[in-house]
């Protein structure tokens, strides 16, 4: 089975969508997120407005409606909740900024979205990364791109991009990307990317002078 958490939530099993109910959603979603959990600190995140004893009532029914599908989703191991290992969570990368269960906003989801951006950010980073490395220029441009859209002002992918240019020859438009992330940040960046437009050799200090003055 494969639980989808990234750009919406999505239950399949052999490519075939099941459907779940939102309280089941939310269940399946927490668990896979926090790992394994004590059962009335699920209840308390899911329900924080219910008491106790009500909280418990609805992750019992919530319980009752997924066993409904027949399918090993979640394991009890005394009075804690784990998922299943038939369940397989999909929270992989690719080239295009993706958001964990969009349109949540419940106190649990934000700071593992959070948390799950971080991470897809530095997956897009290193994946960029991997590529200049190994010469694949236009996949390494178009992972920094992507990892450029999810965090507009993070220094490392307008780096990323500056060295693509770079190795591909293309100075004028690295001095370019440079320059527009110095605009967008409204400041000067780092040393260490400005080191990087300097060590351009194939341009006169003089004309990397006039553009960087002129941006």
């Amino acid at each position: 089975m494969r639980l989808r958490l990234l750009d919406g939530f999505l239950l399949s099993q052999q490519n075939r969508e099941l459907d779940v109910g939102r309280t089941q959603q939310r269940l399946l979603a927490y668990v896979a997120l926090c790992g394994p959990t004590a059962r009335d600190k699920i209840a308390a995140e899911l329900w924080p407005d219910a008491g106790a004893d009500r909280a418990m009532g609805r992750l019992r029914t919530a319980l009752w409606r997924l066993n409904q599908l027949g399918l090993p989703l979640l394991i009890a191991d005394g009075e804690t909740l784990a998922l299943s290992p038939a369940v397989h969570v999909d929270l992989a990368v690719t080239d295009r900024a993706r958001e964990l269960l969009p349109g949540w906003y419940e106190d649990w989801v934000l700071p593992q979205r959070d948390r799950i951006r971080q991470l897809l950010l530095e997956q897009l980073e290193q994946l960029a990364e991997d590529r200049l490395r190994d010469k694949r220029y236009g996949e390494a441009l178009e992972f920094a791109l992507a990892a450029m859209r999810a965090a507009p002002l993070r220094e490392t992918p307008h780096l990323l991009l500056v060295r693509v240019h770079m190795e591909e020859g293309n100075h004028c438009e690295a001095l370019a990307a440079y320059l527009a992330y110095r605009s967008l940040l409204g400041a000067e960046p780092s040393p260490r990317m400005r080191q990087r437009v300097d060590s351009i050799a194939t341009l006169s200090t003089r004309t990397v002078g006039q553009l960087l003055a002129s941006g």
